[in-house]
C-alpha cells in the first residue's frame, strides 16, 4: 500500500508546475495527507507571520544552527515559538514543490507533514531558508 500511496503522489507532482503558489501548494499538501488518510491542514495567517520571521531568523543565523538548535542546544531566537508544536526547515531549494519532494521523503518531515495532531501550518521564506511550521 506505501508503494502505491509513493507511486500515485509522484505522479501527481509531476503534473503540478515547477513553480507553485500558496493556494497549490497547500493543494498538493493536503491532497498528500488525503491519500494517507490524514485530516487537511489550513494555512493561517499568524502562522505564515512567524514562519517568514523564523525564516529570517535562521537564515541570518545559519552558521550556528544545527538542525533546530543552537549549538548550546537552545531553542533558536524566536517570539512564541512554544506555542508552535512542529516545524521543517529548508535551505537552499529554488521552490516550494521541491522543498515538498525532499520532506516527504525525509522521514522525520514526513512524519510532521502527516502528523494528525496537527490543524494548522505557516509557511514562510527568507533568504535561502524555508520554514512550515505546524500547530
Amino acid at each position: 500500500m506505501e508503494h502505491l500511496i509513493s507511486i500515485m503522489l509522484s505522479l501527481l507532482l509531476l503534473l503540478v508546475p515547477q513553480v507553485v503558489s500558496a493556494s497549490q501548494f497547500e493543494f498538493l499538501l493536503n491532497k498528500y495527507r488525503e491519500v494517507n488518510q490524514v485530516s487537511e491542514l489550513v494555512q493561517s495567517d499568524y502562522m505564515n507571520q512567524w514562519a517568514v520571521e523564523r525564516a529570517c531568523w535562521v537564515d541570518e543565523n545559519r552558521e550556528d544552527v544545527l538542525s533546530h538548535y543552537k549549538i548550546t542546544g537552545h531553542h533558536l531566537g524566536f517570539r512564541d515559538f512554544k506555542k508552535i508544536s512542529g516545524e521543517n526547515i529548508a535551505f537552499d531549494y529554488e521552490d516550494e514543490l521541491n522543498i515538498l519532494r525532499a520532506w516527504i521523503q525525509s522521514p522525520s518531515h514526513n512524519d510532521n507533514l502527516l502528523a494528525d495532531r496537527y490543524s494548522l501550518y505557516g509557511l514562510g521564506r527568507c533568504g535561502d531558508t524555508t520554514i512550515i511550521m505546524f500547530d
